[in-house]
């Protein structure tokens, strides 16, 4: 009975970021009327996919009951490399995603090992692990990109389908289906669900819960590596500056979204439902001229009154 009411406290939170994106866009329009038209509010989704991709694979992880801090780093990394590799030819971005999808799931195995065997806290080992990947991105690139998009990524990135609705979106959609189908009607969503529930008793039933975690942070490194590469064809080459903070807006997304931040209870379908509200107010304080400084405080006053709020009532 407990479980059923968190999951209807999460379910009520979802449709409390909707009915707060509907109340920032009722704002902007007022403000400036040409920012909800249906072009620029694709156009507005269409640069949220990257930071969609990244929060699949921090959703996996809260859910287990931990957290992936290297996203951002994967992020960088697999644009800027992937771009070296792909020079512009469609022929190279085929080999060149898979490189650097091996490399980065090897990436996520390291961290996965690195809690599961090893007994690093989460936290550490990850933002150890961007820490490091930060730095192998300025050995490899020296600071500045030498490859640029191929035309396929471009159109991945910025084409539209009869010449409306942005592909880059459509993959999220098909995306966040997909891993809402895993984790509510597949056996290893409930290994999931399970092991972040507690962990011990999964094991008690059976689950494997290294290997499970471990595959998740795989996962994850994986998604971020997506996303590295839909930034490379949205912008047309590899970039350090993304923007946007996404380990931590990734995070805040995650519990933002009804997902519990100590794991067992939430889903992708309220992570995305927070990106495009984060999405939506970015838009907001864009058209309000706040600066960087000031955005970051207002997204971590939101994530901290989430958090207190859920803290609240799960006593």
């Amino acid at each position: 009975m407990r479980r059923r009411g968190i999951l209807s406290r999460a379910n009520v939170m979802t449709l409390w970021l909707w009915a707060a994106t509907a109340c920032i866009l009722l704002v902007c329009g007022i403000i400036s009327p040409g920012f909800v038209q249906p072009q620029n509010l694709l156009r507005l989704l269409r640069q949220a996919v990257p930071f969609g991709f990244i929060a699949i694979g921090q959703t996996l992880a809260v859910l287990t009951g931990n957290v992936d801090l290297s996203v951002q780093a994967v992020t960088v990394f697999s644009g800027m490399i992937g771009s070296t590799f792909i020079l512009g030819q469609d022929a190279n971005l085929l080999p060149a995603f898979l490189k650097v999808a091996a490399l980065m799931a090897a990436f996520g195995l390291l961290n996965g090992i690195g809690i599961t065997k090893l007994g690093i806290n989460p936290f550490v080992m990850t933002l150890g692990m961007g820490m490091m990947l930060d730095g192998l991105t300025m050995v490899f690139t020296g600071g500045a990109t030498k490859g640029t998009a191929s035309p396929l990524l471009k159109y991945i990135g910025t084409g539209r389908l009869f010449n409306f609705l942005p592909i880059s979106i459509i993959l999220w959609v098909a995306a966040a289906v997909v891993v809402a189908v895993v984790l509510h009607r597949t056996t290893f969503g409930r290994k999931i669900y399970a092991v972040g529930a507690n962990k011990r008793v999964a094991e008690m039933a059976g689950v494997r819960a290294d290997g499970l975690i471990i595959t998740v942070y795989v996962l994850s490194s994986l998604m971020a590596t997506i996303a590295g590469f839909v930034v490379c064809g949205y912008i047309g080459t590899g970039t350090l500056d993304l923007g946007d903070d996404y380990k931590m807006t990734s995070m805040a997304a995650v519990i933002m979204g009804g997902t519990l931040f100590r794991g067992g209870v939430g889903g992708y379908f309220g992570t995305a439902s927070a990106v495009v509200t984060l999405t939506v107010l970015t838009g907001l304080l864009t058209i309000l001229s706040i600066s960087e400084p000031v955005r970051r405080m207002i997204y971590g006053a939101i994530l901290l009154l989430v958090l207190f709020i859920t803290s609240r009532g799960n006593e």
